[in-house]
């Protein structure tokens, strides 16, 4: 919901009332690109900080692990159905 926000915080209407002016000026930029700017560091600082407190990956299931213990072996590649082509997955 906030990465939507923030879209509808860069197109019309909202922009057009927020951040269409050139004056004031923020460190020699003109307010309109400041905006611009700070929507943007807005999002990389909530993107951040869903990245370090791992929200989203404790939602999902982990994936199934592969055993790769001595008896494991190499996989076995099978190309083109039962009989395979040219050997490759053959015993």
């Amino acid at each position: 919901m906030y990465f939507a926000g923030s879209t509808v915080a860069l197109i019309a209407p909202v922009y057009t009332w927020l951040g269409n002016t050139i004056e004031p000026r923020v460190l020699g930029l003109p307010w309109s690109l400041t905006y611009v700017l700070l929507v943007v560091l807005a999002n990389s600082f909530v993107l951040a900080v869903l990245y370090v407190g791992r929200w989203v990956d404790d939602a999902e299931s982990p994936a199934p692990a592969i055993s790769l213990g001595p008896d494991a072996g190499p996989p076995e590649l099978s190309v083109g159905g039962a009989g395979g082509v040219g050997g490759v997955g053959q015993p």
